[in-house]
């Protein structure tokens, strides 16, 4: 983690402090555990190598729940429908091009790339798949 957090500032030219790789664990370790999803492709291969060489660890995996619920599956497909479909995605950009237009012009500025970039690189939204 602190090597790949180090390489990340570096390739931005942003200081490295000590100090960013526990408030990056602090955020990516929850009740000792990690996201699998947000390990590198690297260390998902060298997870799974592992299971498959030692079955018996997979016992400290957390259970899956293995009986369908239908209220949970019914609820997110409802979910899913209203918030991810096309209808929804072109009511919500239909909504900003209407807010766009009802806004009066104004002077041209940018945004503040220095802000944005460390934004981007504050260590509790670390990622090891963007490295």
């Amino acid at each position: 983690l602190k090597s790949a957090m180090q390489e990340s500032y570096a390739s931005y030219s942003k200081t490295w402090k000590s100090e960013y790789v526990e408030q990056a664990k602090a955020a990516l370790v929850v009740d000792g555990k990690v996201d699998f999803g947000i390990l590198d492709e690297q260390l998902q291969r060298n997870m799974i190598r592992h299971l498959v060489e030692h079955p018996a660890d997979r016992a400290l995996l957390p259970a899956l729940e293995t009986e369908a619920n239908g209220d949970l599956i019914e609820h997110n497909r409802r979910v899913v429908q209203e918030c991810y479909s096309k209808e929804a995605y072109g009511d919500r950009l239909l909504g900003i091009y209407r807010d766009l237009a009802a806004t009066s012009p104004g002077a041209v500025s940018s945004a503040n790339a220095s802000d944005l970039l460390d934004e981007f690189l504050q260590p509790h939204r670390f990622n090891l798949l963007r490295t």
